[in-house]
């Protein structure tokens, strides 16, 4: 079910484009869902093992000996986003610091904001924001950072997008608001933050589908 939906981190593991494709259908409870694990390993650059490791240190190091901060894994993905993920703080502000693309995004258009908003790591959260990280950017399939703090129940994480001027009411390709994310989640705080903020209760997906109707499911 969408609602036990997690990364696991486990090991520098994780499966993000199960969480994206699965945020992108909102699947019914039950649906199988098989991708292949993304995972930084010993064989990974050395530059990619420090990100995803918040190691500060190797992070310089690495650079120093030449290393390009721009460099990505097969997955497509760059340090900053292995540092956002993992919620980093300092491992980030150093990668920016050496001019890493804080609007970079990976084949599916994942951004570094958004694989903190997946974590709801708040302090990568505003590093990325001061550097003008795009609130209202999406995926292939339309979603934002918003939507997968919201699918995640990330109260904090929800405040933080609001105060930077997220669009509450935006959309994703099958019509969902982050409001029918959260709700079909079973999160109540999100769902309440979101309706603070302006989010529309009676706004309907392509199926007609309500905010409380999958809430209720």
């Amino acid at each position: 079910a969408l609602r036990r939906l997690r990364l696991n981190l486990q090991n520098n593991a994780f499966n993000l484009h199960r969480a994206v494709v699965a945020l992108s259908s909102i699947q019914a409870p039950g649906s199988k869902i098989t991708l292949e694990q993304i995972v930084i390993n010993n064989n990974a650059p050395r530059l990619l093992q420090s990100c995803s490791a918040g190691d500060v240190a190797g992070i310089q190091t690495a650079l120093q000996m030449g290393s390009d901060v721009h460099m990505i894994d097969d997955n497509g993905l760059d340090g900053l986003m292995y540092a956002s993920l993992n919620g980093h703080v300092a491992a980030v502000t150093a990668l920016l610091q050496a001019r890493a693309d804080v609007r970079a995004a990976d084949g599916m258009g994942t951004t570094p904001l958004m694989f903190a908003c997946l974590n709801g790591h708040v302090g990568v959260m505003r590093a990325l924001l001061q550097a003008n990280a795009d609130v209202q950017a999406g995926t292939e399939k339309s979603l934002t950072p918003l939507m997968m703090a919201s699918t995640n129940g990330h109260v904090p994480a929800i405040h933080v997008l609001v105060e930077a001027g997220v669009d509450v009411l935006s959309v994703e390709a099958a019509g969902r608001t982050a409001l029918m994310a959260a709700s079909q989640s079973g999160h109540v705080g999100a769902v309440e933050a979101l309706i603070a903020a302006g989010a529309n209760v009676q706004a309907v997906d392509a199926e007609g589908t309500t905010a409380l109707m999958l809430g209720s499911h």
